[in-house]
């Protein structure tokens, strides 16, 4: 491979060489780089899930399903009655428990 390259274009044997170890590097470099990208990208979806719309739609539903009518504060589905009469007095010590949460006072008021 090396003699051919010589006798085409007439450079020194040394020269051919370093040009064909130089074009091997650059190509190993290629490689390497190509395959970090593609490592990274994996790495980076994995721990993607996708979701449908209706399901995205129910996980933000449920992440402000209790809002607080005073300060628009949201709270999630998973938030206990303690923590929402916890945020009334912390927050809105004047103010009623039924004012903050209009749509669960009667389940406040059972669970508090």
């Amino acid at each position: 491979n090396c003699d051919d390259l010589t006798g085409r274009t007439g450079l020194n044997p040394e020269t051919v060489q370093a040009v064909s170890k130089m074009s091997m590097s650059k190509k190993q470099q290629q490689l390497y780089k190509k395959a970090k990208e593609a490592k990274s990208k994996a790495k980076a979806n994995s721990g993607k899930t996708f979701q449908s719309a209706e399901s995205r739609e129910k996980q933000a539903k449920d992440a402000q399903a209790y809002k607080c009518a005073i300060c628009m504060q949201p709270f999630m589905i998973t938030a206990k009655p303690p923590q929402l009469k916890q945020h009334c007095d912390n927050k809105h010590p004047k103010e009623d428990l039924s004012k903050c949460f209009p749509a669960l006072s009667e389940f406040l008021a059972t669970a508090g």
